[in-house]
């Protein structure tokens, strides 16, 4: 489980006390063991009515009690979506929340978060600015561009890297792709099927590599230097697959 930030600010002496002192997470979970009513639990997990009622009928909720919802079990559901997640200061272009990348893709919000789960929705973001489920961010910049041959920007932000550094590393390493003309008339490089498991075979980049190994950033960044392993191909972010078979065990 990825070390998360979680503060809990408790009053200090008696309820007249001005005084607060923060206690760390693991503090946090043995102050406060008791669940939460179905209102706080909402506020404290950022959550929408709908979406509490879509999540908790997935059963991806845990009772404390019959009346009172597991805010710690909530959470550890929302440092899982989160894993390999990039850090998200302002959410701008595509990023956008749970509820509304649900609407966007017409589903659910369990299966969005499924889909988050299992790596089917690659780009992930972790918003600072908020808590809770509101935390994660979803990118849909280039969802629906996954058929036979996509373009080698759509495939670049599939994998978290930017275009330019993809396309420097598929020159380098002689991987294949194609040149086509544009829908506006310009040149465009586009990559099949067959290039992209050509792609997938030797290699795999940083974010992907944090979610098959259920790591967060911070931990993933250890473990690589701990194992020496360095990026492959004269790139920053991606790595052979022969170099990290241990970490996939």
């Amino acid at each position: 489980m990825p070390e998360v930030e979680v503060r809990a600010a408790l009053k200090v002496g008696d309820r007249s006390s001005s005084g607060w002192t923060l206690i760390d997470r693991a503090e946090a979970r043995a102050a406060f063991p008791q669940g939460l009513n179905e209102s706080d639990f909402l506020q404290a997990m950022s959550l929408r009515a709908d979406q509490f009622a879509q999540a908790r009928d997935a059963g991806l909720f845990e009772r404390t009690d019959n009346l009172r919802w597991s805010a710690w079990a909530a959470q550890d559901l929302v440092d899982d979506l989160l894993l390999g997640a990039e850090p998200i200061y302002v959410a701008m272009h595509d990023w956008c929340s749970l509820s509304e990348a649900a609407v966007r893709l017409r589903t659910t919000f369990p299966d969005l978060v499924e889909d988050i789960r299992s790596g089917r929705m690659v780009r992930v973001g972790k918003y600072l600015q908020r808590s809770g489920f509101a935390a994660v961010l979803v990118n849909l910049g280039h969802v629906g561009q996954e058929r036979e041959t996509t373009s080698l920007d759509a495939f670049a932000y599939f994998q978290g890297l930017r275009p330019s550094e993809l396309l420097t590393f598929v020159r380098r390493n002689d991987l294949s792709c194609q040149q086509v003309r544009g829908p506006r008339g310009g040149a465009q490089l586009r990559m099949s099927a067959a290039d992209r498991e050509a792609f997938y075979a030797r290699f795999i980049s940083f974010r992907p590599l944090g979610v098959a190994a259920r790591l967060g950033w911070s931990e993933l960044r250890a473990r690589l230097d701990a194992g020496g392993i360095r990026p492959t191909g004269g790139s920053a972010k991606i790595y052979s697959r022969a170099d990290i078979a241990d970490l996939l065990i």
